[in-house]
């Protein structure tokens, strides 16, 4: 018999749960199943407040099926008004107390008031509600069920403007004709809750369990409870409970049997022309053994090498989608993996960590080879290069000691030093990050993967090895021949030159295919590199140039990036006028637009050139305007 769910024992530590076992890893706690968070409606509450406060509306009537969570959003936006010092009250409309005067709103009158009376009645509410700077606030759960004293007394206070009223209602469900003079008269918005979508779903669920849920696992769930949050939340509780929710490697997933294996050949690098072929499907067939899904792997993974990363990002999300469901499950985590590569590469690290950690669902170490240990590298190095050395470590733990590299696959074993070496850096041991990866790419390139090789070298220029790894890349370069292999190449000789202007071009080049970490990295080496040699304008135009690019990287942190020299703020109005160049428009036109003089707009212009280190508009334009 299973075992029950138990938050306690689900603070052990275990690198792999037995089937019935649900724990989670140092440093987390048990999730809260008595309290079951808000999440997935963020819309649907802004929706609800913005018509709520309007001051030509007195009554929301908040509808939808049962269990949608009408009740859950009414209550949250209570309690948000109540956090900014707006007190409400809460009424509950009960079938068995409909027929019962004043059975919903007997809280809102003293305990001597007279049901007969209903003008003491509504007196003695009103001075209650009464407040001194607006409308108070009611909330009516289920109105279709309120009794016809009740429904007459919030009309009385509707009518003297003392509240302003949130009811929800089962849809197609008629109740009272008192109710429904209560929200068909007077100004009323009405808001239907439809049922949660499946990243709604997604999102509860991350809230609910505290850590990253498999995307086949959300969508069974989705599939199961039809987006109802009532039956969601039911469906969950089962799971925990029947030991079929369990959490291994940082992933919440449904603990099913599933079979097939994948047969993968080495990976050597693709060109433009490769990279089209595999995108098309036009490509070679595949191996005896090989599921036809490695084509679009392999067609992730070639335009990538491509430089065409908003094109690999499509094709690799299409292809996930069309496995999340019952496709073979190595290709489901193969293309999670390609998928968290290239988010890395993008500078999106948190959309790559969780990339990397649906990689690992339904992982383990009877599965420990290949794709687990890449995934577990590639999450620990996201975690590292955010700041949290600790989690980043944890996670290293499930890899061991050993090094475990086969020559089959997409990717070697071999980027699992991703992981190791960026969290060695966070710790300040550069030198044994460097030498980590260094040797790394030695067994990528003998198990003739070009690709990992080309990548771990350029890893360990970030982490300041780029003289070390100059002899290697340009093998690597020359192997390979894609253009992301050449703009890597380039990167390299200009860290290790230091020299400003190839840096800069260095930066133009990766950012326009989209490789935004290297991009940020080499706009903030160059504007360092201009800076330490006096050139302050142009250092601060390419500190500039690196924080545009970088705001895209959520959060990432990287010892390139702590060097960005000082830049100096605009003023409101200094912004103003530097938008309107940007776009072209003329110094005569924008003194119209801020109604000002051409005279001062040229003298803002000529502040906002010396603050950003630009000196015309198509410089401001590139600036601003990326």
């Amino acid at each position: 018999m299973t075992p029950p769910f138990d938050p306690a024992a689900a603070l052990d530590i275990g690198q792999d749960v037995a089937p019935g076992r649900s724990r989670i890893p140092l440093g987390m706690t048990a999730p809260d199943l008595g309290h079951w968070p808000f999440a997935g409606r963020s819309g649907e509450l802004a929706a609800l407040a913005e018509l709520s406060e309007d001051r030509r509306t007195d009554t929301v009537l908040v509808s939808g099926a049962e269990g949608v969570g009408k009740s859950r959003l009414a209550d949250e936006y209570l309690a948000l008004c109540g956090a900014q010092g707006c007190r409400g009250e809460r009424v509950v409309a009960r079938r068995e107390k409909s027929a019962v005067p004043f059975g919903a709103t007997a809280h809102l009158l003293p305990p001597d008031a007279d049901p007969a009376d209903p003008v003491s009645c509504f007196a003695h509410a009103a001075r209650g509600l009464r407040t001194a700077d607006g409308r108070r606030l009611v909330v009516v759960d289920d109105v279709h069920w309120l009794d016809p004293a009740s429904a007459i007394l919030l009309r009385q206070l509707l009518d003297a403007g003392l509240v302003r009223v949130v009811a929800t209602a089962r849809a197609g469900l008629r109740g009272s004709k008192p109710s429904d003079a209560l929200v068909h008269a007077g100004e009323v918005s009405w808001l239907e809750l439809p049922s949660f979508t499946e990243s709604s779903v997604e999102e509860v669920l991350e809230a609910v369990l505290g850590h990253h849920v498999g995307k086949g696992c959300v969508r069974h769930l989705f599939t199961l409870s039809g987006g109802n949050a009532r039956a969601l939340r039911e469906q969950v509780l089962s799971a925990l409970d029947r030991g079929q929710l369990v959490r291994r490697d940082g992933v919440w997933d449904l603990d099913r049997r599933r079979s097939g294996n994948l047969v993968f050949g080495p990976w050597q690098g693709a060109d433009g022309r490769g990279a089209d072929a595999a995108a098309d499907g036009t490509g070679e067939a595949a191996p005896d053994g090989t599921d036809p899904g490695l084509q679009g792997g392999a067609a992730v993974l070639a335009l990538t090498e491509a430089g065409r990363l908003e094109e690999a990002r499509a094709l690799g999300h299409a292809a996930f989608e069309r496995v999340v469901d019952g496709g073979p499950p190595d290709f489901r985590r193969w293309t999670a993996v390609l998928l968290g590569r290239l988010e890395w590469l993008a500078g999106r690290v948190l959309d790559a960590r969780r990339w990397f950690t649906e990689a690992l669902s339904g992982t383990g170490p009877a599965k420990d080879s290949g794709v687990r240990r890449i995934a577990l590298g590639g999450a620990a190095a996201c975690l590292a290069a955010t700041g949290d050395v600790a989690a980043a470590r944890a996670m290293l733990t499930r890899l061991g000691s050993t090094w475990h590299d086969p020559d089959a696959g997409l990717l070697p074993g071999a980027e699992e030093a991703l992981g190791r070496a960026w969290a060695a850096a966070a710790e300040g041991r550069g030198a044994a990050a460097r030498h980590s990866l260094i040797a790394a790419a030695a067994r990528a390139r003998v198990a003739n993967h070009l690709a990992s090789e080309a990548m771990l070298l350029t890893e360990a220029a970030r982490l300041g090895g780029a003289r070390e790894v100059l002899a290697p890349i340009d093998l690597n370069a020359g192997r390979c021949g894609g253009r992301l292999a050449t703009a890597r190449q380039t990167f390299v000789h200009a860290l290790a030159s230091e020299e400003p202007q190839a840096l800069i071009a260095s930066g133009d080049d990766l950012r326009g295919m989209g490789a935004a970490a290297l991009a940020a990295e080499a706009y903030t080496a160059a504007s360092s590199s201009l800076h330490d040699s006096g050139r302050v304008r142009e250092a601060t135009s390419a500190a500039h140039l690196a924080a545009a690019v970088r705001a895209s990287c959520q959060g990432l942190s990287t010892p390139l990036l702590g060097g960005a020299a000082p830049t100096q703020s605009l003023t409101v109005r200094e912004r103003e006028v530097a938008r309107l160049a940007a776009r072209g428009t003329t110094s005569k036109d924008i003194a119209a637009h801020l109604f000002l003089s051409p005279r001062t707009v040229d003298n803002h212009l000529q502040r906002v050139y010396q603050k950003l280190g630009v000196s015309s508009r198509q410089e401001l334009q590139r600036l601003l305007e990326p």
